[in-house]
Parts: structure tokens; sequence; C-alpha cells
């Protein structure tokens, strides 16, 4: 241990000493150097997925697991309205999707994963999704893909304030305000946000004609984040970023339960403290942050009062240097966690660190990207991680053919849980080999895309709780493996006619990811899919605007899948918002009309959780702003 100490403080040390080297004999514009960290090791932005939550065409989401089934061909696995939500990216599952808030992840460390549903969308300012295993250069947990969430300073001088008002039937109210503040060297944003909804919307028994208000449903939550941007100097500049958010919901019945008591409270505290600095060739970028996270789960006809709680210390620093067409990128990670549960001994606490390399050289229309990746947790070592990257260009076509080798290490309730908990499990690991494909084509008026996505990975060593023999008990146990395979294809058109927009766009996922293990309890057949995830996905997509007004019809089908105790069907959805756009000076307003589920289908994610039927919301979207570009 003390080896692996003296090794990060030299870490340290090297990169003071890289910036002490030399003399300043340009001057570099501030805008030019404000590095994010996912920026400088994206692969090719072309094959990245940006979210917009603000067009003219798109609805106004409240939350990001909403947002994803809008916009994306993303499986979203949700139990219910502002109930617990996670994504498949790829066949896998919700702790192998890494999320990371202005580059630092923020998943829960003792289950590893993060509630979509308690991520509001407009609360940061860009969406990225990278999807395939990204591991190797961004940690444990990305084995599926990446979400990535930024708050950015805007780059227009002057002041704005923005609101977002929705209501919506069955109780739904939100309420967003953004302030945005910039001097010349400084800048400030505060987001605000209200959410609250009763969802007691109706519920057809099934097999029955009778229908019933969903009960104990009531969802509250509040939120604020605070931006501050500075320009130290000419090559240097600082940003913190703090999000408070508390919510509160109650934990309907599901269609075999009379009633329910349950309830979980959620109050989370994020903070970052980031550093940029650029001196020649040299680029340093640097992170300090502090999460802390608190789960009160109670259930009064159970008896039950479960507190739990989370901290993290992470400190990040990485450096560029670049020479000619050569890229080299030097980091270090350190990660300080603890936990409490009352289903945990004592206090329990982690330590995991890891160190990065990576290699980019540019050619003439191509780019060569490797690297590699150890990390380690406690007196453990991580799979050694290597990634080769091969992308590139010629006239339309793009392309990029991807191998990782990606992991995942266990949560801390895999490791602490009483009872269950094991300590020498191993981290899930295996290879992943992805081609992408692009075509692009501008015309003067019609622009038409098209990419395609084939994937393949194995992991072993996939962490599943089980009962062992001779225990009458569920247990984290490395027993299972996972073959992940498929595709996904889509083509997009998009034509300018007489100042209006017309656009067309088609989604299509095949996946299969199968359990390559035979289990008895549970009982799983090797070859069989793994449950909640669907093998085919189709999506599409058809939208008008114009200078004032918008439209937008948004089809999703997504295929049957196998549940727990029994099959869930298919289910086809169709949505639709309106929008009218208008501005008086320096005066802009909104009003949208949406009508989710026009066919009003009683559907489920999850056995037993029905969905929202047929519902209305309107959505008062109001801009003042003094700003002009720089």
């Amino acid at each position: 241990m003390t080896t692996r100490k003296s090794y990060i403080i030299l870490f340290f040390l090297f990169f003071n000493c890289l910036l002490s080297i030399g003399q300043i004999d340009t001057l570099i514009s501030i805008e030019a150097i404000e590095i994010v960290d996912q920026k400088i090791l994206d692969p090719d932005s072309y094959f990245t997925l940006n979210l917009n939550n603000n067009s003219k065409q798109n609805p106004i989401s409240s939350s990001l697991d909403e947002l994803l089934s809008d916009q994306s061909n993303i499986f979203i696995k949700s139990y219910g309205s502002n109930s617990i939500a996670s994504s498949s990216i790829f066949g896998g599952n919700a702790s192998q999707t890494l999320v990371l808030w202005n580059g630092i992840p923020i998943a829960n460390a003792m289950h590893g994963q993060t509630d979509l549903a308690l991520l509001n969308p407009l609360m940061v300012d860009n969406i990225h999704i990278q999807k395939g295993g990204n591991s190797s250069v961004w940690g444990s947990g990305a084995i599926g893909g990446m979400i990535i969430l930024e708050n950015k300073k805007d780059k227009r001088l002057g002041n704005s304030l923005t609101t977002h008002t929705q209501l919506g039937q069955y109780g739904q109210f939100f309420e967003q305000l953004d302030l945005k503040f910039k001097l010349k060297k400084f800048a400030s944003q505060t987001k605000l946000s209200l959410s609250e909804n009763k969802n007691n919307f109706p519920i057809k028994i099934n097999g029955t004609d009778q229908i019933i208000e969903q009960q104990h449903a009531q969802f509250s939550k509040k939120e604020v984040i605070q931006s501050f941007f500075l320009n130290v100097n000419d090559q240097s500049n600082l940003s913190l970023h703090i999000w408070k958010q508390i919510a509160e919901r109650e934990i309907p019945p599901t269609l075999v339960q009379t009633m329910s008591n349950a309830s979980q409270e959620d109050d989370y505290l994020r903070s970052i403290l980031q550093w940029n600095r650029k001196r020649k060739n040299l680029t340093l970028h640097s992170s300090l942050a502090y999460l802390q996270e608190k789960i009160l789960f109670s259930d009064q006809i159970q008896r039950i009062q479960s507190p739990s709680e989370f901290k993290s210390i992470i400190a990040d620093v990485k450096g560029r240097l670049r020479f000619s067409d050569i890229d080299i990128i030097l980091g270090l990670n350190s990660m300080r966690l603890s936990a409490q549960s009352d289903f945990y001994e004592n206090i329990q606490r982690e330590w995991r660190a890891s160190s990065l390399l990576t290699f980019a050289k540019e050619f003439n229309k191509s780019k060569l990207q490797s690297g590699l990746r150890q990390e380690f947790f406690d007196d453990q070592f991580a799979p050694l991680s290597p990634f080769l990257i091969w992308s590139g260009q010629t006239r339309s076509f793009y392309y990029q053919a991807e191998i990782s080798r990606n992991f995942r290490l266990p949560g801390m309730n895999d490791r602490y849980w009483q009872p269950g908990g094991q300590l020498n499990l191993k981290p899930e690991n295996g290879w992943s080999q992805k081609l992408s494909l692009g075509f692009d084509q501008k015309h003067q008026i019609h622009h038409f895309d098209m990419k395609a996505n084939i994937f393949n990975r194995y992991i072993h060593d996939w962490i599943q709780w089980v009962f062992l023999p001779d225990q009458n008990f569920w247990s984290a146990s490395n027993i299972a493996e996972v073959w992940s395979r498929g595709f996904d294809l889509s083509t997009e058109w998009k034509a300018k006619i007489n100042q209006k927009k017309w656009s067309i766009l088609n989604q299509y996922t095949f996946t299969k990811s199968t359990n390559e293990v035979e289990l008895e309890f549970p009982k799983t057949v090797k070859g069989s899919q793994l449950i909640y995830t669907p093998v085919h996905q189709f999506r599409n997509v058809m939208g008008f605007s114009s200078k004032q007004f918008s439209a937008q019809l948004r089809n999703r089908f997504t295929g049957p899948t196998t549940g727990i105790n029994q099959n869930i069907e298919s289910y086809f959805i169709t949505n639709i918002t309106l929008g009218y756009f208008n501005q008086w000076k320096s005066l802009s307003y909104s009003l949208r009309i949406s009508c989710n589920n026009i066919f009003d289908q009683q559907y489920f994610i999850i056995e037993n959780r029905p969905m929202v039927g047929r519902n209305f919301n309107l959505t008062l979207g109001v801009e003042f702003n003094t700003t002009n570009n720089e």
C-alpha cells in the first residue's frame, strides 16, 4: 500500500513539474482552453449522440429517463412514472452504464446504479451518449456505454433568465428556472427546479373490465445547481459546481398487492471544483469532487425503516501533451468511499485508484488511438484494460473500429451486505468489439445521415445474487457469464424548404444478450435472453418546424421481454407534440402541448408495474436575455 501511495505522489509531482517548464511566448484566449475532460478523450464525436431538451420540435422532458425514451433508442427499464429508472445499452444491465457529471462518475457506490428518474435534463447544458465499452478510458462501470452530463459556461456576454412551467394530468407540475450572469472574466449560472406528481392515473386489472386508480404514488423533488466560472488569466480558469437535490416518493402497490405504505426519500449533494491550464503544447485538467447521498426507505406495514448513506471524495488529474499530429494523455484518479447501512456490520470504507495512458496519431483522413488503464481497489487489482481505436473519414463516409477490455468493480452492497455480501468478489470483465459506419450527405436543401453500430461483448465473472448450496439466503456471486451481440441502425432525413424544416428519423436495434451459464436458482437456462432485455426495438420520429410553429410525432415499438415470474408483452407507443414560438425584442416565449400514449395502451416494462396511459401536458417557456456574441 505504501508503494502505491508513493506512486500517486510522484504522479502529481510529475504533472506540476511539466507545468513549470518553459516560458510563455504567445497569448492564448481563454475560450480556447476551456477543457471538458470527455472532449479530450472522445474517440470520435460523429458517433456520439447529442441530445437536445430545448429544440423547437422536441417536447420538454423533466427527467432523464423520459428524455432518453423520447430522443434515443436506448432501452429504459422503468418501474413506473417517477419511479426508479435505469438504462440498458447494448444489452448491459443498470450497473454497466456509467453516468458522468462534468467528468465525475455519480453512481451510488453501494448498489452501483444511477436513478435516471431523479436526473433533470434541464439542470445541465449538454447531454451526450456514447455506446460501447469505455472502461479503458473512464474506469469501472462503462461496460455498456456512457451518459455524459455537462454544465457549460455560455460563450455570450450579458445576462439571461429562462423559465419552463409544465402542467399535466394526474397532478403533474414542473417548474424550472435558469439564471445566467456573465462579465468578462466571471460567470454565474443558477438552475432551480420543482417537480410534483400525484400519478393517480387509471389502471385496468388484467383479465377483467375493472378499472382502479393508482394509489400511494405521489412524487416531489426540489433541486438547485449553482455554477461559477472564473478566468484566472490567459492560461488558466476555474469552475465550481454544486448540485443539491431532495426527492420524496411513495411506492405504489403492484397489481398483485392490495395496498402499499412504502416510501423513499433521496437527499443528494454533489460538488466539483475544476482547474484548467494550458502552456504551449501541454494542457492540464484537474478535478476535486465530493459526493454525498442519503436514502431512507420505509414501510410501515412491514415495519421497515432502513437508512443508508454513502460519501465519496474524488481527485482526478489528466495532462495532454500535443506534438504536431501526436497526442499523449496521462491521467491519475483517486477515490475514497465510505458507506453505512443497517445491513452493514459497521461503516465500510474503500480506496480506489487508477492510472491512464493514451496515445493518438493523426493521419491524413484517419486517426489511430490506443491506451491502457490500470485500476485497483483496496488490495486488489482490476484487470489491465487496453483499448485500440481506428477511425476516419473518406468523403461522405465515416468509420470507427474499436476493441477494448472492460470491467466493473463490485458494488459495496455486493461486498458488505449482511447476509449475502462476499468480500472476495472479482470484478466483472471481458472484451468488447464494435464497428461503427456512417454516411453523411449534405445538399443545398437536403441532408441525409445513416449510422450503424455492430457490437460484440463477452463478460466473465458477471455478479449475480443467487442461492448458493447449503444457504437459505441470497448471496452475491461471480457465477454468471453473459454474451451480448447485435447491431443498431439509424437513418435521418432533413430538409429546409421555404424556411420550413422537415425531418424523418428511423432507428432499429437488435440485441441478443444471453446467459452462458446454467443456474438452478434463480432458474436460468443457458442461451436464454437476460430478463427485461428486449431483442427488438424500433423508433420513428417525424418532425416539422417553421419560424413560429412546430409538430413532432414519435412512435416506439419495444419487443417482448422475459420477466422474473412472467413474460412482458411487446408494446407500441405513439406521442405527439405541437409548439408555438414567438419573440418580442429581448423576450422569447413558447407554448408546447403534448399528448403521450395517444392510443391509451396499458403496458408494462416491469411486471405488475403499470405505466401511465393517455395523458396530456402543457409547457410554457419564457426567456429574457441581454446577451450578445463575444
